[in-house]
């Protein structure tokens, strides 16, 4: 365990004196993988000190240093039945991993745009490079019904929302009466989401797509066990009661016209109607709702690559390369469009 580095106490240590302990803690790690021995990091006083954070590092070192095997190959039609969404807890709004069989390897991805391929270590278990496992189980008919991730210090579970080889819903006919968009406050500024139905399932469109299970008596659930409650045009989730309106994109942007601070106050509510907008209406009526925004204030430019990661992340590469192009025509100069065009471009070779 490390108190003192050159005599010197570790709460007392520069930051240069810190990267140079952290240096002789990844020598360490790396003779302790070598061996295949087992390295205990302890700390105490966390708060104002750098103990904490040569702890942290220990452990990240010694996961991404440790051996790994990886499977000669997995079938493709293994990884192909594990593809779709998988929906954890995100507080207000939930966290959706996309899992696809990219090129013969399986990949996840998320709404910001992470993407991340993962080593084989058995037809349910991956790796990533980081050591993060991946554990996937399935139902008495190997279909996926959840992944439990090991992200340390905080693992969590992901449950199945759906996939590509999902069969086709009811499409009921009473379901007509709750599509449409939902608006509520989020923090005194609007906010909105939207009841669509999308390969025969009702869907709820709050910054991801989450499908929705009828338990009766005008009660839905979504994969992770939410409960959503429609009645008389009022949705209920996670504790957030929203009303049904009739959307006039015209009426929006003459509001936010006429506000102090467009971009700042209007923020939520542009995000969750982008998000809605692709989901109900397409990519070119959501271009076009966003490049009305940038002429009203400039920031909202930003939406053009929110969305673009977005797509970027759901294998959608060609909606992509539209919203990135879109942003290169008013913001020439913007560096993230251009790496992200490139990254497409690599995965497309």
């Amino acid at each position: 365990m490390i108190s003192t580095w050159q005599g010197k106490a570790i709460d007392s240590l520069s930051l240069l004196d810190l990267q140079k302990a952290v240096g002789v803690v990844r020598d360490t790690v790396e003779k302790y993988n070598e061996k295949r021995e087992t390295m205990v990091a302890m700390s105490n006083n966390m708060k104002g000190s750098y103990v904490g954070s040569i702890a942290k590092k220990c452990i990240e070192l010694i996961i991404r240093n440790r051996p790994r095997t990886t499977l000669k190959s997995v079938p493709s039609r293994v990884m192909d039945s594990l593809s779709g969404t998988y929906v954890a807890d995100g507080n207000l709004s939930p966290q959706l991993l996309r899992v696809s069989n990219a090129n013969g390897k399986l990949a996840v991805s998320s709404s910001d745009g992470a993407y991340i391929e993962l080593i084989a270590k058995g037809a349910t278990k991956y790796q990533s490079p980081d050591g993060i496992t991946y554990t996937f189980e399935l139902d008495a008919e190997n279909m996926p019904k959840s992944i439990r991730v090991e992200n340390l210090p905080f693992p969590f579970i992901a449950k199945y929302n759906d996939g590509p080889f999902d069969v086709p819903g009811p499409d009921k006919k009473e379901w007509k009466k709750y599509v449409g968009i939902y608006v509520f406050e989020d923090d005194a500024r609007p906010a909105y989401l939207a009841l669509s139905v999308i390969n025969g399932h009702l869907y709820l469109i709050f910054g991801d797509s989450l499908r929705l299970h009828e338990r009766g008596n005008c009660t839905f659930f979504t994969a992770d066990g939410e409960v959503v409650s429609l009645d008389d045009g009022v949705l209920v989730y996670k504790g957030i009661t929203a009303k049904k309106v009739e959307f006039q994109p015209q009426v929006f942007l003459e509001e936010i016209a006429g506000c102090e601070h467009k971009y700042d106050h209007y923020r939520p509510a542009v995000s969750s109607l982008v998000d809605i907008l692709y989901s109900c209406k397409g990519l070119g009526k959501t271009l076009d709702f966003i490049n009305d925004l940038f002429k009203i204030d400039f920031p909202f430019k930003g939406f053009y690559s929110k969305l673009g990661r977005k797509l970027f992340a759901l294998d959608n590469h060609i909606d992509a390369i539209r919203c990135f192009e879109a942003l290169l025509e008013v913001d020439p100069n913007n560096e993230g469009a251009k790496k992200f065009l490139e990254r497409i471009a690599q995965q497309t070779r």
